[in-house]
């Protein structure tokens, strides 16, 4: 038996179980998973204390933390996605777990870009005082949210092709 057939026979026998859904990932994606989510953990909190400081000391762009750190998050979760894609290991056997949390970015996204739209009595602007507003950070950063969920959405129709042209 080869070790990918001996890797299709253990899929097969997981995913049998009722009400298992869990992903499959072989060591070497397990690995490579721990290490990228440690790497996107810290640039994040590189980055998020770097653009706080530079907010509060020197140069104030934004009108508060809150939209820094959730811009910061969004890049976060792009290099995250683009690290995991490069390297093999966004999608594990299946990759039901990475599709189901892309197709959630899609469907929450866009609520909270309807939450922050301004009511009728309020003008909308990216910038006021100088400063870039909390609701064009935050829409900015859903809107990059959005983006790598159809990243992720494309690569795993991408992996799905491939696997059915391989069968």
């Amino acid at each position: 038996m080869s070790l990918k057939s001996f890797d299709k026979f253990c899929e097969r026998m997981i995913l049998a179980e009722p009400g298992s859904e869990k992903e499959i990932y072989d060591e070497r994606q397990k690995q490579i998973r721990t290490r990228l989510t440690v790497e996107a953990l810290t640039v994040f909190g590189a980055m998020s204390m770097l653009a706080v400081m530079i907010n509060e000391t020197a140069f104030t762009w934004c009108e508060g933390c809150f939209p820094i750190m959730v811009l910061c998050a969004a890049l976060s979760y792009g290099w995250w996605v683009i690290r995991n894609a490069v390297k093999g290991s966004l999608f594990g056997v299946s990759g039901k777990g990475v599709k189901f949390t892309a197709i959630l970015i899609l469907i929450e996204s866009p609520i909270y870009e309807i939450l922050l739209l301004p009511d009728e009595r309020e003008n909308f602007s990216f910038i006021k005082n100088g400063k870039l507003t909390t609701r064009a950070v935050v829409m900015f950063s859903m809107l990059l949210m959005i983006v790598f969920a159809i990243v992720t959405l494309v690569l795993y129709s991408r992996k799905k092709r491939n696997e059915a042209a391989d069968k």
